[in-house]
């Protein structure tokens, strides 16, 4: 899920960038990530309790986003709500698990 731009980012150049996480389903017993946990339909995409796998922050151009959605490589999905855009980045600076250069970028302190 895109949480982030199109941006232009310090230290990748004038093309604009995203962010993106992926999620992972909860499985009882194994630890996960508890910076943000979404229950299944506060996002059609959503169908199981998962989390937001920070641990795998992605920063791509957006021309290479572009050529993987029309490629049909990736698919894309319904955006999220404002509301749970707005715990995804919060998500983002609570999580110890993210990369402190993508941390800046959220203006994490």
């Amino acid at each position: 899920m895109l949480i982030l731009g199109p941006v232009q980012l310090p230290d990748y150049g004038s093309v604009p960038h995203v962010a993106m996480v992926s999620f992972t389903t909860l499985r009882p017993g194994v630890p996960h990530d508890e910076a943000c946990v979404m229950q299944p339909g506060e996002h059609p995409f959503i169908r199981h309790a998962s989390y937001a796998y920070y641990r795998d922050v992605r920063i791509e151009r957006v021309p290479h986003v572009t050529a993987m959605v029309q490629g049909a490589i990736w698919q894309a999905h319904t955006p999220c709500s404002p509301a749970l855009l707005a715990r995804l980045q919060q998500g983002i600076c609570a999580s110890r698990l993210v990369r402190r250069d993508v941390k800046r970028y959220f203006g994490c302190r």
